[in-house]
């Protein structure tokens, strides 16, 4: 009998408790999609690369952030940047460029960016050309790339202008010879 009411007694505690905000039953985690958010419980977490892994739980789920999709720019060193569903455990990126969709004809490779900012230096682009770029990650983790390449997006490199100002000398790499004009 004495049981019986010590665990109703705990029982009305409890539910008092839970009524009343002091104890939560709720755990709190960041949300990824919405971090302003209490909770992410009805976001469906996707697997884009097909590996089995949601994306909140896969490092190599990452994304192309700039330049965006089919964004035409007027400069020929770009920075590319990468966002990564974890930044805690990818340590390196690979990125690729190529002027095929197919990565047939790759212009520009490096798999040792330490930041997802990637700079590509002078002289791997030119103007009026179309580029595809992609990336992987690796997992610190895991000390594995991405079973796979991010999405592939493309930018291109329009005709770069560039007024003098006061009469200044202008050099240009991209004719076929250097000239002062």
């Amino acid at each position: 009998m004495k049981k019986r009411i010590y665990k109703k007694r705990i029982i009305v505690i409890l539910v008092t408790l839970l009524m009343s905000n002091v104890i939560s039953c709720q755990y709190d985690l960041d949300n990824p999609v919405d971090p302003e958010a209490a909770s992410y419980i009805g976001t469906e977490s996707i697997d884009e690369d097909g590996d089995g892994l949601g994306s909140y739980y896969d490092v190599d789920e990452i994304s192309l952030s700039s330049p965006e999709d089919a964004e035409k720019i007027e400069i020929i060193n770009p920075t590319l940047v990468i966002t990564a569903m974890d930044d805690d455990r990818v340590t390196t990126y690979w990125i690729q460029i190529s002027t095929t969709i197919s990565f047939s004809n790759i212009v520009f490779e490096k798999n040792s960016y330490s930041s997802n900012s990637c700079y590509i230096p002078t002289g791997y682009l030119t103007d009026f050309n179309t580029y595809y770029w992609r990336a992987k990650a690796y997992d610190s983790t895991t000390n594995e790339w991405s079973s796979s390449w991010s999405e592939t997006w493309n930018f291109s490199v329009t005709e770069i202008t560039i007024t003098p100002a006061n009469g200044a000398n202008i050099y240009t790499s991209t004719s076929s010879q250097l000239g002062r004009y």
